[in-house]
């Protein structure tokens, strides 16, 4: 099922599963499910570590055990981000601008320059030029990055629900596997909370 998928498609395809379900996997569960996505069993541990990689899929490690989950509003958070960034790279871009054009101006009104002088400010020019066009990049980038932004809030507000869920879901599991480490494996439980921090969580209201 999974021939001929390229790895982009592989990736999307996990992150979907991720974000679809909103569950926190085990190792295990992660392979269970994304056989399903049509992703070889071979390719998926490559496929996850991609995606912890490019920050889209959390890891965490709780009493020796891994854990993996993906919330769609996270992916809007990093957006936020990105876009904060361009906007503030696109911002010392334009002020690069304005500098290196009053650089040029007074170079333009300089009386016998010298051949230095002329190389210098056509050095500068090709500048200037260079630096319009990263300008132009950042602009495209921004909008992209706001209209994305704007796209993943709507996303957010309709999975509330779903994640408010999912958040709850594991802090129950975070439970269990503490009255397990406690009944079953004998452990005290304030180990338990300092390994697990559920001394610190509740259920979300």
């Amino acid at each position: 099922m999974g021939k001929g998928v390229s790895a982009q498609e592989k990736k999307d395809r996990m992150l979907a599963m991720f974000h679809r379900d909103c569950y926190v996997f085990t190792n295990k569960e992660v392979m269970k499910a994304a056989s399903k996505e049509g992703i070889v069993s071979g390719a998926i541990e490559g496929v996850l570590k991609e995606l912890i990689c490019d920050d889209l899929v959390r890891e965490a490690k709780i009493s020796g055990s891994l854990f993996y989950w993906s919330f769609p509003g996270e992916t809007g958070a990093k957006k936020r981000i990105e876009l904060n960034k361009a906007e503030a790279e696109a911002e010392r871009q334009r002020q690069l601008i304005e500098n290196l054009k009053g650089e040029a101006e007074k170079l333009r009104k300089a009386q016998g320059q010298s051949v230095d002088e002329a190389a210098h400010l056509k050095a500068q020019e090709a500048l200037v030029v260079e630096i319009r066009g990263n300008e132009a990049s950042s602009k495209a980038e921004t909008e992209r990055l706001r209209k994305a932004a704007s796209s993943n809030l709507h996303m957010r507000k309709k999975d509330m629900v779903a994640l408010k869920e999912a958040a709850n879901r594991w802090t129950d599991n975070l439970f269990q596997l503490r009255s397990h480490l406690i009944n079953s494996c004998g452990m005290e439980p304030e180990r338990v909370d300092l390994e697990l921090n559920t001394d610190k969580i509740d259920y979300i209201d």
